[in-house]
């Protein structure tokens, strides 16, 4: 458990965990496509029809990541952005990943605070990692706690 601002920061490099497995069938898939703009036909005319398009790894990323961490004491917690994004290898369809987060970085944002989460995606199906991203959680500490009862805590065991 990170007790505060000063704690997450005395804690930048610790390893919250893994989300649990993941399989990513046809239907995982098509919830994807179903979103606005989402096109993958081009991505499987390029790589094959048998790997998970990469906007689906990106987006389980953002997704799975959410098992590993709680935030609490804060208020309008919203996922920023995700960055430096290093796809290693495209996981096949039927698959199974998963993600790992390490607390990166802490920074304030006027009035908000930023939590940079380090993550890696593993899949069943390979012995290395198929995606590696920063994930971006903005917040604002609530007036009560004045960032000082501000927790960061695993939310699944090692």
């Amino acid at each position: 458990m990170l007790n505060g601002v000063q704690g997450i920061r005395a804690c930048l490099g610790l390893y919250l965990g893994h989300s649990d497995w993941l399989e990513v069938d046809p239907a995982t898939i098509k919830r994807f496509e179903s979103l606005p703009d989402a096109d993958f036909g081009e991505q499987a005319d390029a790589f094959g029809s048998d790997v998970i398009p990469s906007r689906v790894a990106l987006g389980l990323v953002v997704h799975l990541v959410q098992q590993v961490y709680v935030l609490e004491n804060a208020s309008n917690v919203a996922h920023h952005a995700v960055q430096c994004i290093e796809l290693l290898s495209l996981p096949t369809i039927g698959s199974a990943v998963r993600v790992g987060a390490t607390v990166k970085g802490l920074r304030p944002i006027g009035e908000r605070w930023e939590v940079q989460l380090a993550c890696v995606m593993e899949c069943d199906a390979t012995s290395e990692p198929v995606l590696r991203a920063d994930v971006l959680l903005r917040f604002k500490p609530r007036p009560e706690s004045s960032g000082s009862n501000l927790r960061l805590v695993r939310s699944c065991l090692l």
